[in-house]
């Protein structure tokens, strides 16, 4: 529950300071909790780096009418679950 309030409040904060139009706002979010062993948390970080550099993501940016995007990457896990993201 905390997560979500948190990223409420993370959302509401960046709309205040938007300061340049963009064609979309995306927000990823990854689960760090301990529900994820060891070898997913680092397959989320991949997939995800591997979707935002893909040249069909980045052809679809190059597309817009502002040609930006504003990304959000959001991870979340409980305060007893420190992760080392070396």
């Amino acid at each position: 529950m905390r997560a979500i309030a948190a990223l409420a409040v993370f959302l509401l904060a960046s709309l205040a300071v938007a300061a340049e139009p963009v064609d979309v706002e995306l927000v990823l979010a990854a689960d760090g909790s301990g529900s994820i062993d060891d070898d997913e948390l680092p397959l989320q970080h991949e997939g995800y780096a591997a979707a935002v550099t893909h040249p069909r993501f980045m052809h679809a940016i190059s597309g817009g009418y502002h040609q930006k995007i504003a990304l959000t990457y959001v991870e979340w896990g409980g305060s007893r679950e420190p992760r080392d993201h070396r």
